[in-house]
């Protein structure tokens, strides 16, 4: 059985809990794997199911257009935005002249998207990942995950909320509270992306900024 399901728990915690929070993880027994800087064009909406397929839970996608260090890839999670078990797809996109055109093409669908850079800190143990996000303005969050499948999931879930527990992190338990912190970064520094001439010359200039084009 294929293991394409991105099984994460997720919460905000502040800027200035992060020092003590990564001693925490280190002393579950993750060891720090790696530090990023990603921007993404992250496109959200509806698509009608194949009737075939019966699948209505996929009729919500998540589009992401991303470069991480360098590193380009264009991510289709299936499944609602809080969910914790949305189906995940990535493929690798080649060359930045690749990732504008595919901007463009979902910025010009009926999809709602929009641009946002994050910094994390990357933490492995085994199979399991824990990502501390830090926002350009300050606001941050924990992602506790594990790529399962359908029939390990349930079992994986207890274990991710486990971790969650042992490190004291509230998690987000409804999509209202996910949308909140959403709705922050949207008027903070997240910016609305139609896939314009002005908007692949501002993502230009974001990546730029970030870093999120260079190696790490």
């Amino acid at each position: 059985m294929p293991k394409n399901i991105e099984l994460e728990i997720r919460g905000e915690v502040t800027k200035r809990e992060i020092p003590a929070l990564k001693k925490r993880i280190l002393a579950l027994g993750f060891t720090h794997d790696s530090s990023t800087r990603r921007t993404s064009i992250m496109s959200f909406g509806h698509v009608i199911p194949n009737p075939e397929r019966k699948v209505i839970e996929e009729r919500f996608v998540d589009i992401r257009c991303r470069i991480t260090n360098g590193i380009m890839e264009l991510v289709e999670k299936l499944g609602p935005l809080n969910a914790h078990n949305r189906k995940e797809i990535s493929v690798p996109i080649k060359t930045l002249d690749d990732l504008f055109a595919l901007g463009k093409f979902f910025g010009a669908m009926p999809f709602w998207s929009k641009v946002g850079s994050r910094l994390n800190d990357n933490f492995i143990n085994g199979k399991i990942c824990i990502t501390l996000t830090q926002s350009v303005s300050g606001y941050a969050y924990i992602e506790i995950e594990k790529i399962t499948d359908r029939a390990h999931e349930e079992r994986d879930h207890v274990i991710l909320k486990k971790i969650a527990d042992e490190l004291g992190i509230l998690l987000w338990k409804t999509k209202e509270e996910l949308c909140t912190f959403c709705d922050r970064l949207d008027q903070i520094e997240d910016w609305r992306f139609y896939g314009t001439d002005a908007d692949i010359k501002r993502l230009k200039k974001e990546i730029k900024k970030i870093g999120s084009d260079r190696e790490a």
